[in-house]
Formats: structure tokens, sequence, C-alpha cells
């Protein structure tokens, strides 16, 4: 986190990349009252300045230090004031590499960066850095824009191989912006900045709000430029990396096993709801078997129930059965046998085949039971004569003969 509030950055660069009129041209200073601006090949900040200002709702000090490849060789003397200069801030949070848009990355470029190297650990440098070519052309030509692609390509290739990063390392893209920094007058001497670059600058302070929140300041409590501070550093946050490595690898274990975990103790809940379902549906399935078989019960009594009553019932006919054939001396067996095969031969010869024929079967019939009644019906029917009358006198015996076998029956 910024200290106190405050988004700390060192400016470094090569004399003549415009450090100082960068500082003013973040400050919109179009009269360059804030930092004295050089136009020869010596530095004109020999030592670093602090500049204090607020942009876009942040509270920034940008860091204007003395170029490299100085013409009075005092590279190595600027850097050490420079070293001195942070170690009293003890912390940054970002760095910023001025280069100019028209020079080609020199040598000496290079090894000014290698040395800015030694300074900070390569993570420290390489997470914090974002490069901004100055002296942008006005115009955006073609030829203009294939050059900014050549110089994108061109330093990311070398801070990449400078600093050994590989993909593996999971560091971003090196951020690189191109600006206008120069003032521009018009034929009424009305002075302005390029508001592309203006807005360019921008978006730069949105990066550097959102990479300060990523990653820790750096300290700069021992900084010095032999590089022994810096590789001690170094090795003190590769310990880190791989501590924090094992942390992410255990916690990934960790979080896989409280998947599992979750995965069964979910399906043994699936499995308990479903048994749930299943004791459900069989004792709702017993409760309707035995339903069932309550109703059945129920059933198989009252059938035993009426057949208890219908056995009583033929009982006690055949009780009264009995009492009338003993009070009338009647062959039960006969009188069965008897009704029966009346009841034959009046299906097969028909009611109408005349009184005679009726008399002499209730006469036979009569006379198993009743051996006076009987002979005298039958001599009766012999003498009987065929017609409406005869069939009148037919129905009358054979309702009668029914009647007598009928209270033989009860």
């Amino acid at each position: 986190m910024p200290k106190n509030g405050l988004y700390t950055t060192v400016i470094f660069g090569p004399t003549g990349a415009g450090k100082s009129q960068f500082c003013n041209f973040a400050q919109r200073d179009l009269e360059n009252n804030i930092n004295k601006v050089s136009n020869s090949l010596s530095s004109c900040t020999q030592d670093p300045q602090s500049n204090i200002f607020s942009r876009k709702g942040v509270d920034l000090e940008f860091i204007d230090t003395a170029g490299n490849n100085d013409s009075q060789n005092k590279d190595t003397e600027n850097l050490e004031k420079v070293c001195q200069f942070l170690r009293n801030k003890n912390q940054i949070d970002y760095i910023i590499l001025l280069l100019n848009y028209e020079d080609r990355l020199a040598n000496n470029t290079r090894e000014y960066i290698q040395t800015l190297g030694k300074i900070f650990t390569p993570r420290e440098f390489y997470t914090h850095l974002c490069i901004i070519f100055t002296h942008l052309p006005p115009k955006e030509t073609k030829k203009v824009k294939e050059k900014k692609k050549l110089n994108r390509e061109e330093v990311s290739k070398i801070i990449k191989k400078m600093f050994n990063i590989k993909e593996k390392d999971y560091l971003p893209e090196v951020k690189v912006y191109f600006v206008n920094t120069e003032i521009d007058e018009d034929e009424d001497e009305n002075k302005s900045f390029d508001e592309k670059s203006q807005l360019t600058l921008d978006l730069l302070i949105d990066q550097m709000k959102i990479d300060v929140s990523k990653y820790l300041p750096i300290d700069t409590t021992d900084l010095e430029i032999s590089g022994v501070n810096a590789k001690l550093r170094q090795e003190e946050q590769e310990q880190k990396i791989k501590k924090l490595e094992e942390h992410i690898k255990n916690e990934e274990i960790r979080k896989k096993r409280e998947e599992e975990e979750k995965l069964r103790l979910k399906k043994e809940i699936e499995k308990m709801e479903k048994d749930k379902e299943e004791r459900k549906r069989k004792e709702k399935e017993l409760q309707e078997m035995e339903r069932k078989q309550e109703e059945e019960r129920k059933r198989l009594k009252q059938i035993q129930e009426e057949a208890k009553k219908i056995e009583e019932e033929n009982r006690k006919k055949e009780e009264a059965i009995r009492k009338l054939a003993e009070e009338n001396k009647i062959d039960i067996q006969k009188l069965d046998d008897v009704i029966d095969g009346a009841g034959a031969f009046a299906a097969g010869a028909g009611i109408g085949g005349g009184l005679g024929v009726l008399m002499m079967i209730g006469g036979a019939a009569l006379t198993c039971v009743c051996p006076v009644a009987g002979p005298a019906l039958i001599a009766f029917g012999i003498g009987a004569t065929v017609g409406g009358a005869a069939e009148a006198a037919a129905g009358g015996a054979v309702a009668g003969v029914a009647k007598i076998i009928k209270e033989a029956k009860k």
C-alpha cells in the first residue's frame, strides 16, 4: 500500500529523454516553472528532485533523477545519490523508465538498465516498471505506427531477456506508453500540451493503481548499486515465493479435499433422501396391504355370519320338515324324488297337456305322501274333460300340489 496514501514514483532515463519536461507535463506546467529543462547533453538534474501533486484523485510523488550517459561521466555518482535519496524514502511504489522515441536502444542504454537491475531485484524492477517513450511526433503516420510497434517489441524483448523472465513466472507483459510532452504554441502565443498524450498519462495512472494494489512496495532501506543487497533481497523474495507457492499448493490440496468431502456428504445425503423416499413408499404399500387385508377380514367375517345365518335357517327348515314328516308320516326322501320327477315330467309334456294328465301326475305324487287322497285324485283325473275348464282345474290342481310341497319344505 502507498505510504501515507502517496504514490511514490522514481523516474529513470538517459540524458535527453525529457525527465524534467515529463514532470512538468504530468503537472500541466506550461511555463516550466517547476522543473528546469535542459536542451544539452548535460543533465540539469544533478540531485534527485521530488515533485508532489494530485492527478485523477491520486496523490503522486514523481522523483526526477539525473540522466545516465551524462557528458561529465557522472553516471555512477548520480546513481549513488539516487540510492541515498531513495533509502530515506524507505519505500517506492513505481518505476518509470523514460526513453526517447527517436533514439535506438543503444548498448549504453542497455547497460544502464542492467545497472538498475543491480539496484533492484529482477522481480521488483519488472513488476513495478513501466516504460514511456517521449518525443512522439504530433501526427501519427503509418511510419510512426510501425516504429511504435518496433520500439514496443524491442524494449519488451530486452527487458525479458535481461531479467530472464519466462512464461512460467506468470508475470505481466512489459507496460509501454508513448507521449509527446512538448509544449505547443499557436499564432496567438497560447500554450497547450497534446491532449491525447495527457489521456495516455491518465491511463498510466490507472494502471499504476492496479499494480500498486497487486504488488508490495519496494523496500529501499538498503538500496545500493553493488548488487549485493539486491541479490540478498532476491534470494529472500525467492524464498517467500517458494513458501507462497507451497502454501498455494497446500491450499489447492485442502480445497480439493474439501470439495471431495462435500461431494461425498452430498451423495450420502442424496442416498439418505432416496432411502427415506423408498421407506415412505414401502410404508405406504404396507398400509395399503393392511387396509386390503382388513377389508378381506371384514368380508370373510360377513360371509361367515351370513353362512352361519343360512345354516341356522336351513337347520330350522330341516327341523320343521322333520316335524311335519313325523306328524303326517311323510317319507322325506320319497317326497324329494317325486317332486323332482314331477317337475321334469311337467317340463317335458307341457302344462297344457290337459286336465287328465295333470290330475294323474298330482294323484301319483300325492299317493306317495298321502295313500288316501292320491288314488281319489287319479280317478278324478281320468273322468275329467279337455277344454278351458279343464285347464283351470289343472292350474288349481298344480297349485294345490305346489302348496303341499311348499308346506312340506318349510
